[in-house]
């Protein structure tokens, strides 16, 4: 996953020299306490929304849902966006028409349910190579 304040100055460099692209995508996901594991660990519910080609498209995402059932009954500061940074070969035109591969990893640790988001790719031969456990 490529963070925006993560970009190294060797990626930066690749960027100018063309032979690699950053494009910025928006996740928006919804979380909120469900209470905690036999370890005193905060446990979450997490609920993936999507991937958005602009923080305004997301933000919208937000208003839509905000009074749905099961997300009006939470503080809309359970709705988060993060900005992750996606390498592309070439430039993209129209953000809004990819594809984005994502890969989540899930284990069962016999009381909950555990997904973690690992990051998004620009095409299934690079999610293939992805090795969760590297994270």
């Amino acid at each position: 996953m490529v963070l925006e304040e993560e970009v190294a100055e060797a990626d930066l460099l690749h960027l100018h020299k063309g032979e690699n692209m950053i494009h910025y995508f928006y996740y928006l996901y919804f979380g909120y306490e469900i209470g905690k594991d036999k370890e005193g660990k905060v446990m979450k519910n997490i609920l993936e929304i999507g991937f958005f080609s602009s923080k305004a498209k997301a933000e919208e995402q937000i208003h839509t849902h905000k009074d749905l059932p099961g997300f009006r009954d939470h503080p809309v500061d359970c709705f988060r966006i993060e900005k992750h940074g996606v390498r592309f070969l070439s430039k993209i035109n129209d953000k809004s028409l990819i594809d984005l591969h994502v890969l989540f990893q899930e284990y069962f640790d016999g009381e909950f349910d555990h997904i973690t988001f690992h990051q998004p790719y620009a095409d299934i031969e690079d999610t293939a190579k992805c090795n969760p456990n590297d994270k």
